[in-house]
């Protein structure tokens, strides 16, 4: 549900009974978060930066010569409910994603060179990351970057070319 920029109750339509608080659509940036989108156009150097390191002890793992990519802020829907997540692409490659607010990984989004993800632009703003399960099932992640899905496409195809 959709709520104005204001934090106030909402009856839900559905249910008559049940009463909502709403939250703005977008959340405050952490002071030890990256901006939006840190990728060698908006980060003179690209990469190394101390926000990186911020967001590089959630990758699981991480080899020594793994670099953060891109980072930025995401939502990322499944079925009827969208959590914010900051989003990372890695050089391996790899994408996982965090949760801002609480500072914890929540998963990642499984990406290797024999199962190469694919990325499908749905909109200027959201896009699907469809990746190969265990088994061959195929799942699609939908997210959508409020400064636009193109850099984040760039970047994994980028990722996708570099790592075939």
């Amino acid at each position: 549900m959709l709520c104005g920029p204001s934090l106030f109750a909402h009856v839900c339509c559905a249910r008559p009974n049940l009463t909502r608080v709403c939250l703005p659509q977008s959340v405050p940036q952490l002071a030890s978060s990256p901006p939006s989108g840190n990728s060698a156009a908006n980060n003179a150097s690209g990469r190394g930066s101390i926000d990186d390191q911020t967001w590089r002890k959630f990758i699981p793992d991480a080899l020594e010569s793994e670099e953060i990519v891109k980072t930025g802020r995401i939502s990322k829907r499944k079925g009827f409910f969208s959590k914010n997540r900051q989003l990372i692409l890695t050089d391996l490659p790899r994408l996982v994603y965090v949760d801002p607010t609480a500072m914890e990984y929540k998963g990642n989004i499984p990406w290797n060179v024999s199962q190469p993800v694919q990325v499908k632009k749905l909109s200027d703003k959201k896009f699907d990351v469809v990746a190969t399960m265990e088994g061959g099932e195929k799942r699609a992640y939908h997210l959508t970057a409020q400064d636009g899905a193109d850099h984040w496409i760039e970047a994994i195809q980028h990722q996708l070319d570099v790592n075939k």
